[in-house]
């Protein structure tokens, strides 16, 4: 049977807080709906499909978690093929869906082979089952911690069946039960939907507030020494040049480039080849083939070394490589203020000729303006709220800790860290969204090394109490005779 996994997704976005606008003004009372004939729900709905180590999980629930599996995939992959429309030159989700998964999504789920191993099905359902043992250790978890649900998600539950009875009618159901049996299947009714939407947001929330409080925890110097030992080239990061010469190409150009005394990157292009500069590489990201030559601690700047492609390499060649720097990332981190002078542009978005003079005239009279004035901070945030295009002038325009990984444009990243930047430096820098007043507030107590450290101890801390949780909970042999195995996501 086809289930309409759009309405399932539009009930999920009803049931996470999202989707506020399209549901009706909320009343006290429920809607008024057509009464559906009563249906008699199957008796096998509340036996157990799946024992855990929490309790038995019934075939109602099991088939609740395999169509929000479902329709979460379904969800992502419809927003991941609409980023890639216009580069695959289509503007069916469904054909995209297929090109970049493999599944078609007009197809039942039985009829195709995810893998060698398993069907789409099958695939769908140990996904669901997997969300249900980490809802089972989540719980576990949560009860032995003593955690109450907070008040917002507290009135979502509240509210669940009342929310549900005006999605329905918003739909042309007749009533709720019909609703949530034409979204989930015939097994489907009020009682054990609320009690599914009950256990399972009780576990989230103590998930999302436990890795919310692994990811704020902060560590003693001891600890942040005691991980990077061991570790200490891996958060050093290095600068580059790379030239790939083909095996098809003139030789002598691999020993030229190797003794030039000019930079790698002028010698190519004096010898027509194509230089690449990388700035500040992780180690971890540095090309496995030279990793050990570069990041070695008697390196020198502007030192040149060339290493054969491996054998296998799709293209045969030689990489010639000069080591431009080393960092070790100890500098701290950067708060940073600007105000943003946008460039003109036209309704394609293209900068308008002519109007750059006009820009950099105006932000150099702010910035003149400020100078002229007490050219404080306190001075510089009230002009930044009163002239700023950027989204963040309300702040005043403050960007904090920045750091060499912050996805910033380069020439506003450059100049916020810069190792030569003092506190108090004020300067106009341009990029493709127009001119930049920077003011360079202060700098953070923790550098951008140990920040590195606490966010691996972070993730390793909530990953090890993550995966103990899980082991605490192991899953029998789960019955899906009453799942609809050849479910079809869409119509043809």
């Amino acid at each position: 049977m086809k289930r309409m996994i759009c309405v399932l997704l539009a009930l999920m976005l009803l049931l996470a807080g999202c989707g506020k606008e399209e549901a009706p003004t909320a009343t006290t009372t429920q809607p008024t709906l057509n009464t559906a004939p009563p249906v008699t729900v199957p008796q096998w709905v509340n036996d157990t499909a799946v024992d855990t180590d929490s309790g038995p999980v019934s075939h109602a629930f099991l088939g609740y978690y395999y169509m929000d599996t479902l329709s979460g995939f379904y969800g992502q992959a419809a927003q991941t093929a609409s980023s890639y429309a216009a580069y695959m030159g289509s503007t069916d989700i469904n054909e995209l869906i297929t090109m970049l998964y493999g599944l078609d999504v007009t197809t039942p789920l039985s009829q195709q082979q995810m893998d060698e191993e398993q069907t789409w099905a099958d695939f769908f359902v140990e996904g669901a089952l997997s969300t249900i043992r980490r809802d089972a250790a989540m719980t576990m978890a949560a009860q032995e911690a003593d955690f109450q649900l907070d008040e917002d998600s507290q009135n979502l539950l509240n509210a669940l069946e009342e929310n549900i009875g005006k999605y329905a009618s918003n739909y042309g159901y007749t009533d709720a039960e019909e609703y949530l049996r034409a979204t989930y299947g015939s097994f489907a009714e009020m009682e054990s939907y609320l009690a599914y939407y009950d256990y399972r947001i009780y576990a989230d929330a103590f998930y999302q507030e436990k890795q919310a409080a692994f990811a704020a925890a902060q560590y003693g110097e001891q600890q942040l020494r005691e991980w990077e030992t061991g570790k200490e080239a891996t958060l050093d990061s290095f600068s580059f040049c790379s030239v790939f010469v083909a095996e098809t190409a003139d030789q002598s150009v691999i020993e030229e480039l190797t003794n030039t005394t000019d930079t790698l990157e002028v010698a190519a292009g004096q010898l027509s080849q194509q230089a690449s500069v990388q700035n500040r590489v992780m180690y971890d990201s540095v090309p496995d083939l030279y990793r050990e030559w570069l990041t070695a601690s008697d390196r020198v700047e502007g030192e040149i070394a060339s290493f054969p492609a491996a054998a296998d390499a799709q293209t045969p060649g030689t990489y010639v490589v000069q080591f431009l720097k080393h960092y070790d990332n100890a500098l701290p981190m950067a708060n940073v203020r600007h105000l943003l002078v946008k460039f003109q542009t036209d309704s394609t978005g293209a900068q308008i000729e002519g109007t750059r003079e006009a820009c950099l005239s105006k932000a150099n009279s702010l910035l003149d303006t400020w100078k002229n004035g007490e050219a404080t901070e306190d001075s510089f945030i009230a002009l930044v709220k009163e002239h700023s295009e950027d989204g963040n002038a309300s702040t005043g325009g403050m960007y904090e800790a920045i750091s060499p990984a912050t996805n910033f444009v380069e020439p506003f990243l450059n100049w916020c860290i810069d190792e030569n930047r003092q506190v108090g430096d004020v300067e106009i820098v341009e990029t493709n969204y127009g001119f930049h007043i920077m003011y360079f507030s202060s700098f953070t107590e923790m550098t951008y090394r140990d920040q590195m450290i606490t966010e691996n101890l972070r993730a390793e801390s909530w990953q090890d109490w993550y995966e103990a949780s899980l082991e605490r909970v192991t899953l029998g042999e789960a019955d899906t005779s009453h799942l609809d195995l050849d479910v079809v996501l869409a119509e043809s």
